[in-house]
């Protein structure tokens, strides 16, 4: 039964049935295959690069073949081992044991739940201190207008020409130009 797989040279999806590739790459793998095949009968005892090498194709290609059981070790080339302890791998290109696998997968779930459990401490307090900070920030730029309003006007006030009388009222404005909360319009 068909499966929907990613071609292993293009990485479109297709239907696959029993070739890695899909139908438009299958010529390429066949012209690649006959390639890899001449090498192997030119030369016995290659190992995998060198008959990458020798085919002009990449070592992709010839660990493809070897997985899917179109090429075989002739007994002079070992099968692949772990790499982490030394016992027969999974595959050519998964150059891990089960064990290996299975204690590598365990390995990476521990050290994610570390991260979550370490990043979601880090969420709502960076979260509450960013707001904590912002609101003291806009009280202090408020303040500091209320305060520059209040000076200017008693600059104004004191002015040569004006007698010291205050010239009127000077309501502390925001950016939009209207009058801030809790200040009185002076009436006219």
């Amino acid at each position: 039964m068909p499966t929907l797989a990613k071609c292993a040279r293009c990485k479109e999806l297709f239907l696959q049935e029993d070739q890695p590739v899909c139908p438009s790459c299958w010529p390429q793998e066949e012209a690649e295959y006959a390639r890899v095949r001449e090498a192997l009968d030119f030369r016995e005892g290659l190992t995998a690069p060198e008959v990458a090498s020798v085919a002009q194709v990449t070592l992709d290609v010839v660990t493809r073949m070897l997985d899917g059981g179109r090429i075989g070790g002739n007994g002079t080339e070992e099968p692949p081992r772990c790499g982490c302890c030394g016992a027969p791998a999974i595959s050519h290109s998964k150059r891990l044991c089960q064990a290996c696998l299975i204690k590598l997968d365990q390995e990476c779930a521990e050290a994610m739940r570390d991260l979550r459990k370490r990043m979601s401490g880090f969420a709502t307090a960076g979260i509450h201190q960013v707001h904590a900070a912002l609101s003291a920030k806009r009280k202090g730029r408020a303040g500091d207008r209320i305060e520059r309003a209040f000076s200017e006007a008693n600059a104004a006030s004191t002015a040569p020409g004006t007698g010291g009388m205050r010239m009127g009222v000077v309501v502390p404005r925001n950016r939009a130009g209207r009058a801030e909360r809790g200040s009185r319009q002076p009436a006219h």
